[in-house]
């Protein structure tokens, strides 16, 4: 895998295993919001269950993303706007469909 990563940076000037491994780090650490809505579940008596689950799952995959991919220490200009963007721009379609 590294050394596909690395014929990717040559052909797009992108560390695409660094960004990888940056949205590993991310989303292992974004799962501890659904602690939250775990909690108010739990307040009005509601199973707290599945925002536990989606909390677990995402955090194993993010864990996973991160510990087959490496170089996040090395991220760049480019490889920040790689994962940024698709972000702001999924974010933005969520806030103008509410």
């Amino acid at each position: 895998m590294i050394a596909a990563a690395g014929r990717i940076r040559r052909g797009i000037g992108v560390d695409v295993g660094a960004a990888l491994d940056l949205v590993g780090a991310l989303v292992r650490y974004l799962a501890l919001a659904f602690l939250f809505p775990a909690a108010v579940a739990v307040g009005y008596d509601e199973p707290a269950w599945p925002f536990l689950a989606a909390g677990a799952i995402t955090a194993g995959l993010g864990w996973r993303l991160e510990a087959t991919t490496q170089g996040k220490e090395r991220v760049g200009v480019r490889e920040a706007l790689l994962e940024l963007v698709p972000v702001i721009v999924l974010f933005t379609r969520a806030y103008w469909r509410a």
